[in-house]
């Protein structure tokens, strides 16, 4: 649900109504986790509009970049992001539930 809401939430800045009902196919594409930090870090990172059109891999290498600029451990590659990896997008997502999910949803920069 947590994730979810940040999705809907940026459903109103850009029309993408996406929402996920796992953790496997749902996120090894990249783009909801692209939508997830942009919601989370908009002002630590700032990915230009341009990542959202490039294939997957260089999606995901990004959201895994990006991940490690705000301390995020990496429990998944690349390959582990496209192959639908559920276990592993479960513990990446719970690192991020866990260190910012409060912090963003009450307004907190």
């Amino acid at each position: 649900r947590w994730f979810n809401a940040y999705l809907k939430k940026s459903a109103n800045a850009d029309g993408d109504a996406r929402q996920i009902e796992n953790f496997g196919s749902d996120l090894q594409d990249g783009e909801m986790y692209l939508a997830l930090i942009k919601q989370l870090f908009p002002r630590l990172i700032s990915l230009p509009p341009e990542f959202e059109d490039v294939n997957a891999y260089i999606r995901a290498h990004s959201v895994l970049e990006s991940m490690d600029l705000v301390g995020i451990p990496r429990v998944m590659g690349v390959s582990d992001m496209m192959a639908g990896n559920s276990l592993k997008n479960l513990v990446f997502v719970s690192f991020l539930f866990n260190h910012f999910s409060v912090m963003n949803w009450i307004g907190i920069p």
